[in-house]
């Protein structure tokens, strides 16, 4: 290496390094306490602008490290490598920087500026972006092997037996021989040039019309197709989508018929429906909802999945019978068939829930369709629920944008909207509760999205106080938007919008963040409890991201606990579990809430052992009234103190209830009696103070 360049004795890594800095001695001190963190690397130093541009030009490097000064500033490194176009990240070291010079840098390439004390933050840096620049090589290698792999495809596309073409806008683009002779052309150049329609008989020509207007996906027909000499012979056609030279295009595989091909095309379409309903059946209506997945990442396409539950069809059966119930079913899936007049896809996703895709995104219109479609059903149910006071159904929506990942997530996310069995509290329709959502939906939509961009959000604690005051006051943490004036605004207004379009984890990410950013900076003893959406619970990315903030912020896992209802819990068992699992193996505490709305909520516990669970405020309304209702809280909470798990009561709105919930037993208690959520952490439940009385004359 030429002059003064100083290449470190190489290891067993793939950590490459490339040093400026004004001396060996800077750069070797450097080098030593990055691999006191526990990074093994392959490092080189240079101290002049020409060193670093053949350096540059004959290595490979990952990060390179530029401790600024005046000989080799960093907008001169940065300048080197823009102009010798180094696939590498610069990190720049420098404790003189000014706000405005840094963005400059940034501007110029740099991946970030770092003090020179800042140790542990340099390898955490140095190690992301060399993870980034293994991730891009790994990236332009599966680029190259895919290329590799088309050209291996074209050539058996060429030579094989089996009649191939693309075709877009209904034009050849390419096709093989074999294509050609299954027609009788001479060439392939002579059927490229003839429309795929000329090639099909008059009498099939709107029927495959019909069917490349609505394919998504695979599918085939059987046609009569006319040669060069137009002579008519049976073909069975299947189409494709793909790309062919960088275009999204179908590919055709066509074959001479052979058997009975009207019986084919009628079993193919009876295996994707539902026996009884004879709407889709869930396998079918999975791959609906990919593509509409797909649809909305490709082009923006947005639409909407309504998710219908039967909530006393047991109920009927038992009353009615099997056979009269499955009659209300076929009423009820015929209705859907017929009267609904948006574009949709209806399907039976259970024994008694229906599935509704609709291509539709507008919030407030598709709340008017799900008020139709529950009233409807009502009416259909009316007749067979004789006296029950329980609603004929309840619906859950979510919608399908570029936030949806998969069709299982996008149907667990509708499913944490169907109420429970307690219909005293909830909606039958739970996802439009509040009066501004009805109204003004898809501004408020704009605004949140806005506000998650900007994070227009504050935190607000509401302490939770232990009864018997051996612990000091922890806080639940509660987020409010705030508005154009800078005004808080109630969850109600925004909170059910974010989990409809798939925006609750992205909300859940920035509290989090919010929080722990606050843990790591502040010497607080007190521990924080998190609420999550249900967006979250569905996630299968949210705890590697939490693990990572964790780590990255250095913050005592014990210090935090998470929250979430027992309602999104039973909605969503197994996801639920697996997150519940995961935060556990974090180290992370657990509360559930809205606890005693299930059947039997007990069970569950044993499978998620949650910190301390708080009670649905219907357990202890008229406790301080109701001796029996306070018997019955006195049971549960003696059976959750047996299984080790502790109490918190909730909306504590009058202070004479605390003597007759301590003497129940309860552990904790929160509410607008203690104090209502505020913006700080000051609570005290217990002060001492001094009294001094004046002596009597």
């Amino acid at each position: 290496m030429p002059g003064n360049a100083n290449i470190m004795d190489e290891q067993s890594t793939t950590i490459r390094l490339l040093v400026t800095a004004a001396s060996s001695a800077i750069a070797n001190r450097m080098i030593s306490d990055l691999r006191h963190a526990g990074l093994s690397i392959k490092a080189a130093h240079t101290c002049k602008g020409d060193e670093l541009a053949t350096l540059l030009c004959t290595h490979s490097w990952d990060v390179l490290v530029c401790h600024s000064f005046p000989a080799l500033s960093a907008p001169a490194v940065l300048q080197t490598v823009q102009q010798q176009e180094a696939p590498l990240s610069v990190l720049v070291v420098d404790d003189h920087i000014a706000a405005t010079a840094r963005q400059a840098l940034f501007r110029e390439g740099a991946c970030d500026v770092i003090a020179t004390n800042e140790s542990e933050r340099l390898a955490r840096g140095i190690s992301r972006e060399s993870a980034y620049r293994q991730l891009h090589r790994r990236l332009a290698a599966l680029e190259l092997d895919f290329r590799q792999t088309a050209q291996r495809l074209s050539h058996l596309m060429d030579d094989s037996p089996a009649p191939y073409a693309c075709m877009l806008d209904g034009l050849h683009i390419y096709c093989n021989s074999s294509y050609a002779a299954l027609f009788e052309y001479p060439d392939t150049d002579t059927i490229r040039t003839t429309p795929f329609l000329d090639l099909v008989a008059q009498q099939d020509r709107e029927k495959v019309r019909n069917l490349l207007q609505a394919m998504e996906n695979n599918a085939s027909i059987c046609i009569r197709g006319l040669t060069l000499n137009r002579s008519v012979h049976a073909l069975k056609c299947l189409f494709t989508p793909t790309r062919h030279n960088g275009k999204n295009c179908l590919q055709l595989k066509a074959e001479h018929d052979s058997g009975n091909a009207q019986y084919r095309e009628e079993l193919e379409k009876l295996q994707s429906r539902d026996l009884l309903t004879r709407l889709e059946n869930r396998k079918s209506f999975t791959n609906r909802i990919e593509k509409a997945i797909l649809k909305a990442y490709e082009s923006r396409i947005f639409s909407a999945l309504l998710v219908v539950e039967l909530n006393a069809l047991v109920d009927i059966s038992s009353s009615i019978g099997k056979a009269n119930a499955n009659m209300v079913l076929n009423d009820i899936a015929a209705w859907l068939q017929k009267t609904i007049k948006m574009p949709f896809a209806a399907a039976r996703l259970d024994a008694h829930v229906f599935g509704l895709l609709v291509y539709e995104s507008n919030p407030d219109r598709i709340i008017l369709l799900g008020r139709e479609i529950r009233t409807q059903i009502n009416k259909t149910l009316s007749p067979a629920m004789q006296d029950t006071r329980e609603p004929g159904c309840s619906i859950g929506m979510s919608l399908i944008n570029d936030n949806s990942h998969d069709a299982e997530s996008v149907l667990e996310r509708a499913r944490t909207r169907l109420p429970q069995e307690h219909p005293e509290n909830e909606s039958p329709f739970s996802f439009c509760g509040n009066e501004t959502g009805q109204h003004g939906a898809s501004g408020i939509l704009r605004y949140l999205q806005m506000a998650l961009q900007q994070k227009k959000f504050r935190l607000a604690y509401q302490p939770v106080i232990d009864l018997k005051g051996q612990n000091r006051p922890g806080y639940e943490v509660l987020s409010r938007m705030l508005d154009s004036d800078g005004k808080e605004t109630s969850p109600d207004t925004y909170l059910w919008l974010a989990n409809l379009n798939g925006l609750g984890e992205q909300l859940d990410r920035l509290v989090a963040s919010m929080v722990l950013e606050q843990l790591a900076n502040q010497a607080l003893e007190e521990s924080l409890v998190l609420k999550i959406t249900p967006n979250t619970l569905v996630s299968r990315t949210f705890l590697p991201w939490l693990s990572e903030q964790l780590s990255c912020r250095r913050v005592n896992c014990g210090r935090l606990t998470i929250e979430i209802s027992e309602v999104d819990l039973y909605s969503t068992r197994d996801c639920a579990l697996n997150f519940c699992h995961g935060l556990a193996e974090l180290g992370i505490g657990i509360s559930i809430c809205h606890f005693g709305c299930a059947i039997d909520p007990y069970p569950i516990l044993d499978e998620i052992k949650p910190a301390f669970i708080k009670f649905d405020v219907t357990l202890v309304r008229d406790i301080i009234y109701s001796t029996q209702q306070r018997s019955h809280v006195q049971k549960m909470i003696q059976t959750l103190h047996a299984r080790n798990t502790k109490v918190l009561i909730p909306n504590v709105e009058d202070m004479d209830v605390l003597p007759v919930l301590w003497e129940s037993g309860a552990d904790f208690v929160q509410g607008f009696a203690l104090q209502s959520p505020c913006h700080e952490m000051h609570y005290e439940f217990m002060v001492e103070k001094a009294i001094t009385l004046a002596a009597q004359q």
